[in-house]
């Protein structure tokens, strides 16, 4: 076979970031490419990160960009927002409710609740520790869980508030929960495929990272790319 019938890319992902985010491009480029085979790494992102430092990896694809190694590229869609559902348990809670205006609450009453948040080490932890650091607030952390979907039905069952990316979907339930949208200057996030500094792209690692880009935002951002 040739080198590009036998071709295999294998791309670590976080399983809830990857349930989003790879149907969005890998059919499209699959398309372009139906020889060449997919392998996942679904882990946290330190052991992809690590595993992409050590040439385990081709790609890493995660969110919060400006975390990640110097010794990696990065190409982003920019920056995209959090909500936070509010359940009934919250003083915040608005009866009948379903979407709260972004710029009405004060993220610092938000950071003062009962909170169910992702586990430490996740891209979401890290920037809502940040977050509680600067406004100085000593959370109430009721819960913490792997994976972002369960901290949604958790929230969602009226155990405690939670902040989702824009990417989780979320059923309007005014009677059980309000959403409210975080101003994005507070808390955002972008999502990346990252790759080693060292490592000369393809003409079908290109192809890759064009499907990615195709389903980001116009203002997405490239890293330091070699060509």
């Amino acid at each position: 076979m040739s080198d590009i019938d036998s071709k295999v890319i294998k791309i670590g992902v976080l399983p809830s970031l990857g349930t989003y985010l790879l149907p969005l491009f890998l059919p499209k480029f699959l398309d372009i490419h139906p020889n060449c085979r997919i392998e996942l790494s679904e882990t946290l992102p330190e052991k992809n990160e690590k595993l992409i430092l050590n040439g385990e990896l081709d790609f890493w694809l995660g969110q919060n960009s400006r975390n990640i190694s110097p010794n990696l590229n990065s190409i982003t869609w920019g920056r995209h927002g959090y909500r936070a559902i509010i359940p009934r348990c919250c003083d915040l809670y608005q009866k009948n409710i379903a979407i709260i205006p972004e710029g009405t609450i004060d993220i610092n009453n938000i950071l003062r609740q009962k909170l169910i948040l992702t586990s430490k080490g996740s891209a979401i932890r890290k920037q809502i520790d940040q977050l509680l650091s600067v406004y100085k607030v000593e959370p109430k952390v009721i819960m913490e869980s792997t994976e972002i979907n369960t901290a949604r039905n958790l929230a969602a069952s009226n155990l405690g508030l939670t902040f989702i990316p824009e990417s989780v979907y979320v059923k309007e339930c005014p009677s059980e929960y309000n959403i409210y949208q975080i101003p994005i200057d507070e808390l955002n996030l972008d999502y990346f495929i990252a790759y080693h500094s060292e490592r000369k792209l393809t003409d079908i690692d290109k192809d890759l990272i064009d499907a990615f880009l195709i389903h980001g935002q116009n203002n997405y951002t490239v890293g330091d790319q070699d060509e």
